[in-house]
């Protein structure tokens, strides 16, 4: 019972790494791109949602693929490779000084941060039917934790330097990494593996299945319709603040946060009322 107590900490903490690493770049993005790219506003603006683009599309792209590998492999390597991908992104990140080894980065990040689902399916080999409702619902609290730790910390590292959040990310990676390596156990057992096959490496095999499901088809549009819309307030919030009120890091990574609040409360109580 402690290893799962334990095992479950440990996912929940990779889980915020993932989503923090996703938000933490949001509130230094301006001044990112204006100092390495001598960028307007206006160009920074697209250049941003390149960089955004780049992380979440490597993230579509690889998140089926590593689902099946740690399907064949085991959860635990899946996990730690993962968190060694994102230290070396983030001190890649931390070092760029152009702007294709910043795209380079966040792709590197996206298929890092393809983990989610090896998460959901670590707890779902360790927990009991008692259980499995409560520990999943402690990966929707990681996401609300996520969407406040990484802008807020983001907003106000970046107000010493705008390297410094990708620094202290790739310490907090690394310092994960090592926890998981000497406690975290491997749940899927040999026997319960099944072999990888090639057809295991196309993305879109999954995704295809799911919409053969007719009465899926129009709650996959639904989510897409809401992330789209979701997704595109943090986007362009940086830019327009910083245009329209000239907020820095701080400010903007403390707006974010708010907003990463509503969604924490939302995830973690309105949908969860009766």
């Amino acid at each position: 019972m402690l290893r799962t107590k334990k095992a479950v900490i440990f996912i929940f903490f990779t889980v915020v790494l993932d989503i923090s690493g996703l938000m933490i770049i949001f509130p230094i993005m301006p001044d990112i791109l204006r100092s390495v790219g001598k960028l307007s506003i206006s160009d920074a603006a697209i250049w941003g949602g390149v960089l955004y683009a780049s992380y979440a599309l490597m993230q579509f792209l690889f998140s089926p693929i590593i689902g099946n590998l740690s399907d064949s492999y085991g959860r635990r390597p899946v996990i730690l490779v993962a968190l060694g991908l994102m230290a070396i992104d983030y001190l890649i990140l931390g070092f760029a000084s152009v702007l294709w080894v910043f795209i380079i980065g966040r792709m590197i990040g996206g298929i890092a941060g393809g983990t989610v689902p090896t998460a959901f399916a670590y707890l779902a080999d360790i927990s009991n039917s008692e259980d499995k409702a409560k520990n999943f619902g402690l990966v929707g609290a990681a996401f609300g934790v996520g969407f406040v730790f990484g802008p807020f910390i983001g907003g106000i590292l970046g107000e010493i330097d705008f390297r410094l959040p990708f620094f202290f990310s790739a310490f907090l990676s690394f310092l994960t990494f090592l926890l998981c390596f000497f406690y975290l156990p491997e749940p899927l057992d040999v026997g319960k593996r099944r072999k990888f096959k090639k057809k295991d490496l196309n993305p879109f095999a999954t995704l295809i299945k799911a919409f053969l499901f007719r009465d899926l088809r129009i709650l996959f549009l639904c989510f897409f319709i809401i992330s789209l819309a979701h997704w595109v307030y943090p986007a362009i919030w940086s830019f327009w603040s910083k245009e329209v009120f000239n907020w820095g890091p701080g400010l903007i990574g403390a707006s974010l946060a708010c907003y990463g609040l509503g969604v924490a409360f939302v995830q973690g109580f309105v949908i969860r009322m009766k």
